[in-house]
C-alpha cells in the first residue's frame, strides 16, 4: 500500500507540472530592490544593516548594477559601509550569463580597515523541469585590505587575496507569482566570502502585484565545516520592478 501510494502521488505530482504553462515576466528596464539584514554571530555579537540596490537594462546584451549598504553595531551605529558596482551580460541561449564586480567595504569600528574586491563570475541555469531549475556558478575573486584605512577608493594596494567564487543551487517556481531557491556557495549580491566561510540559503520571493515582490533569505554561514557556525543571517525586503 505505501509503494502504491508513493507511485501514485509520483505521477501526480509529474502531471500537475507536465501541465504548467511557462510564464515569463516582462524583462525589467530597472528594478530598485531595498532591504534589511540582521546577523548574528556564533560568539553572540550581532549587527544590522541597510541596502539600496539599482539594476538596470544598459543595451539588448549588458546591463548595470550598483548598490551600497549602511551598517551598524550596537556600540557604534555607524561602523561600516560597502558600495559596488557591476555590469552583467544577457543570459545566453538562455542559459549562462556573465558579470564583473568592483566593490569596496569600509568597517569604521575597530578594527578599522578598507577592503577592495575584484569579482568575476559565470552562472550558468538550467531547466530540469517547468517548475525546477539548477544554478552552478564559478569565478574569482582578488580581495585587498588596508588597515587602519577609511579610504572609500578601490585600490589594489595592500594585503591580497585570491580564492574561488562559486554557487549551486535548486529553484522552484512558484507558477506565475515567484520562486523558492535553496543553495549553498560563497559570494552574495554584495560580499564574497572565502570558500571556508560559505553558507546555506534559503530565498523566496514573492510577487505582491506587477510593480513589487517581497524578498526574504534565511542563511546559515559556516566555518570551515558545516557543524562550526560563524553567522545566522535574516533578509527581508522588496524590490521594485521599472518595465518601461
Amino acid at each position: 500500500m505505501l509503494a502504491l501510494f508513493i507511485v501514485t502521488h509520483s505521477l501526480q505530482a509529474q502531471k500537475a507540472d507536465s501541465l504548467r504553462k511557462p510564464t515569463k515576466r516582462p524583462e525589467d528596464k530597472m528594478t530598485l530592490s531595498l532591504y534589511e539584514r540582521v546577523i548574528w554571530d556564533a560568539q553572540g555579537n550581532d549587527r544590522y544593516d541597510e541596502n539600496i540596490v539599482s539594476n538596470f537594462k544598459l543595451n539588448p546584451w549588458l546591463r548595470g548594477e550598483g548598490g551600497i549598504r549602511f551598517g551598524h553595531r550596537p556600540q557604534k551605529f555607524d561602523s561600516y559601509y560597502h558600495y559596488k558596482l557591476e555590469l552583467q551580460t544577457k543570459s545566453f541561449w538562455q542559459t549562462v550569463r556573465f558579470f564583473i564586480r568592483l566593490s569596496n567595504d569600509i568597517n569604521k569600528s575597530t578594527p578599522v580597515y578598507a577592503r577592495s574586491y575584484y569579482l568575476a563570475v559565470a552562472e550558468l541555469r538550467r531547466p530540469l523541469s517547468k517548475s525546477f531549475s539548477f544554478l552552478a556558478a564559478w569565478g574569482q575573486v582578488l580581495a585587498t585590505q588596508r588597515d587602519n584605512s577609511s579610504d572609500a577608493v578601490p585600490s589594489f594596494s595592500g594585503t591580497q587575496t585570491n580564492y574561488m567564487a562559486y554557487k549551486i543551487g535548486l529553484r522552484y517556481l512558484l507558477m506565475e507569482k515567484g520562486f523558492m531557491e535553496a543553495m549553498v556557495g560563497n559570494y552574495d549580491v554584495f560580499n564574497p566570502y572565502m570558500p571556508s566561510n560559505s553558507f546555506l540559503q534559503m530565498h523566496f520571493e514573492y510577487d505582491l502585484s506587477k510593480r513589487v515582490s517581497f524578498t526574504s533569505n534565511l542563511r546559515y554561514q559556516f566555518n570551515a565545516s558545516l557543524d562550526k557556525p560563524l553567522s545566522y543571517f535574516i533578509i527581508a525586503g522588496v524590490r521594485i520592478h521599472f518595465t518601461k
